[in-house]
């Protein structure tokens, strides 16, 4: 399989590129912090998996349509999307947030996962197969985090529940 995994230099996005490389999959991990990605990737092929560092960002559409050319161009096509990328940095209560705390959390928590799942979609529906992961939140369904962050993930669980529905 060959999988592309946003966020991919810290956390869940890091352990993620290593148990999918550690089973056989072909990695491209994607993420903002360049020199943390190539070290992760360059010990995953030291221990014998096959991993691509692409460092961009998932709030930049043709960072995001380079990282689908590139993963098309090197294996020939993307099998698995783990939408992992997401920030969490205010902490404030609806009487306190600012519109522009939301527009940063909602351009990478919610479109920054559409942009992916639409390359993504390109190339998995004339395959007729695919998958598409989407690492939400509990603030997404219950609330918490500030309401910025709830409601960034809000929308990205239900655009997840909207491409399965679709797809």
């Amino acid at each position: 399989k060959v999988a592309i995994i946003t966020g991919a230099s810290s956390g869940i996005g890091k352990a993620a590129s290593e148990l999918f490389a550690k089973e056989g999959a072909k990695i491209v991990m994607f993420a903002r912090r360049g020199e943390i990605l190539k070290e992760i990737a360059d010990g995953i092929n030291a221990k014998g998996g096959v991993a691509v560092a692409f460092p961009g960002s998932v709030d930049n559409e043709s960072d995001v349509k380079a990282l689908f050319d590139l993963t098309i161009k090197k294996f020939g096509r993307v099998d698995i999307l783990v939408n992992n990328a997401g920030v969490l940095r205010n902490n404030e209560g609806a009487v306190n947030v600012t519109d522009d705390d939301c527009y940063a959390l909602f351009d990478t928590n919610a479109l920054g996962t559409l942009r992916t799942c639409r390359e993504a979609l390109k190339h998995m529906l004339p395959a007729g197969k695919g998958t598409i992961v989407a690492v939400g939140s509990t603030g997404g369904i219950l609330g918490h985090g500030g309401a910025a962050y709830a409601l960034s993930k809000g929308a990205e669980v239900n655009l997840a529940r909207q491409i399965a529905f679709d797809y």
